[in-house]
């Protein structure tokens, strides 16, 4: 039963007990009986007053209870003039508030994060609780040579050719490195965020292909240049030595020379 219900019931009770009353003394005492009926009129009106106010709040309550449930932070109340009222309408109005706040601020921040998965060069596997694929990025996409169909519930270390392996034996403490066939290399980084109280892991795929070539071009480089330079150095030498056997040639092959 309800308080609204038993309110209802103590008021009727109250006035069916005034009518009796009002009732047994009609004709034996008329001034009483007039003094009860004004009583009783008086007592009829401030009970209506005083049910509207006592029922207000639980209709306010109701609707707010409603709107929270339904995700509805837009409506607010406007304050009815009744202290105790106004009150309980600010502060359900100032939660409104920071919950709509929360929500919008929630929504940006996911949408950022969620805009930059996707634009990020860097493969991004999102897993789930028990560590199934739940979310892929197009990097990510790219990498692994499969759909975002093909890769959704699939485990890590379920996937095909080498990626299955190496994912399976990916720690947090250590990033492994993924070397397919031809010069493809990738490093393969694992971690963890809490999502709504509970910790749920991530993969981060980073193509080493185009550094690599990178470093050996700059390796070569430094080669090549390291040895020009000892050819240019033993060039000159050689370029010494045949131009003294150019200036001394002619002296060596004449008749009056010691030798001849």
């Amino acid at each position: 039963m309800t308080l609204r219900v038993q309110f209802l019931l103590f008021v009727v009770l109250i006035h069916a007990v005034l009518i009796v009353l009002a009732a047994q003394i009609m004709r034996t005492n008329a001034p009483l009986f007039l003094g009860l009926e004004a009583l009783l009129g008086v007592s009829i009106y401030l009970t209506v007053r005083l049910y509207k106010g006592f029922v207000r709040p639980f209709q306010l309550i109701a609707a707010g209870t409603e709107a929270i449930r339904a995700k509805d932070f837009s409506m607010k109340f406007v304050p009815v003039g009744q202290r105790e009222m106004d009150q309980l309408i600010d502060v359900y109005n100032h939660m409104i508030d920071e919950l709509r706040n929360e929500r919008v601020t929630q929504h940006e921040k996911s949408y950022l994060l969620e805009s930059l998965i996707q634009a990020s060069p860097a493969g991004v596997l999102l897993l789930t609780f028990d560590g199934r694929i739940e979310g892929v990025n197009p990097a990510a996409e790219h990498m692994l040579g499969l759909s975002t169909k093909q890769l959704l519930g699939e485990r890590p270390d379920q996937l095909p050719g080498d990626w299955g392996p190496a994912l399976a034996n990916l720690s947090e403490q250590e990033p492994q490195v993924v070397q397919l066939s031809g010069i493809q290399t990738y490093r393969a980084h694992c971690s963890r965020f809490v999502d709504r109280g509970f910790t749920r892991r991530f993969i981060m795929l980073e193509e080493l292909t185009q550094d690599l070539i990178r470093q050996e071009k700059q390796a070569y480089g430094k080669l090549i240049r390291m040895m020009s330079h000892e050819i240019n150095n033993s060039i000159g030498a050689i370029n010494s030595i045949l131009q003294s056997f150019h200036y001394y040639a002619p002296s060596c092959n004449s008749p009056t020379s010691p030798t001849s």
